[in-house]
């Protein structure tokens, strides 16, 4: 098996980093290369302005996927997509699209 050696990480100074039983502190701290760490998700988070929440007030933006995950985004206030939009309005937003697309299928099928 890789032994991994704490001690060489960069982390292994990070004082703050949560706590998981079995895990060690320094692999709480990484993140890969897709995003995802093993962050501590009972950590608050606000909605923030990002580069893709330009047009959030005419409904124009795409929301963050990630922004409400807990490990959030990777891209912070660089982010192309919308960090203002509600839990969950990404999900919804696919669902409606969906929907309407469903509806417009029915609709030139039964003409």
């Amino acid at each position: 098996p890789l032994e991994l050696d704490p001690a060489a990480s960069p982390a292994a100074s990070f004082d703050q980093t949560p706590m998981r039983p079995g895990v060690p502190a320094w692999l709480l701290a990484q993140k890969s290369c897709f995003g995802f760490g093993l962050a501590d998700s009972s950590v608050e988070r606000l909605p923030e302005a990002s580069v893709g929440s330009s047009n959030h007030g005419d409904a124009q933006c795409k929301p963050c996927a990630w922004f409400w995950r807990p490990q959030g985004c990777v891209n912070g206030v660089d982010c192309r997509h919308c960090h203002l939009c509600p839990p969950g309005e990404a999900k919804a937003r696919r669902r409606s699209k969906i929907l309407a697309q469903r509806r417009l299928s029915r609709q030139v099928g039964s003409a």
